[in-house]
């Protein structure tokens, strides 16, 4: 094989491996993002109208 025939190759394994992680990373990124915003962080409080007392019954 000569040089040239190197450099294509290289170049169509590098190509294949982008094709294969650029929709990985967008995945897995929207399905962190998913869960990031859709469960509640341990820092909130409940609002005052959640709050449920024993005067409340």
């Amino acid at each position: 094989m000569v040089l040239q025939d190197f450099n294509i190759l290289i170049k169509k394994i590098l190509v294949g491996f982008i094709l294969v992680l650029v929709p990985l990373a967008l995945i897995f990124g929207a399905l962190w993002l998913t869960q990031k915003t859709l469960t509640p962080t341990k820092n909130s409080e409940p609002d005052s109208s959640q709050i449920q007392t024993s005067l409340n019954r």
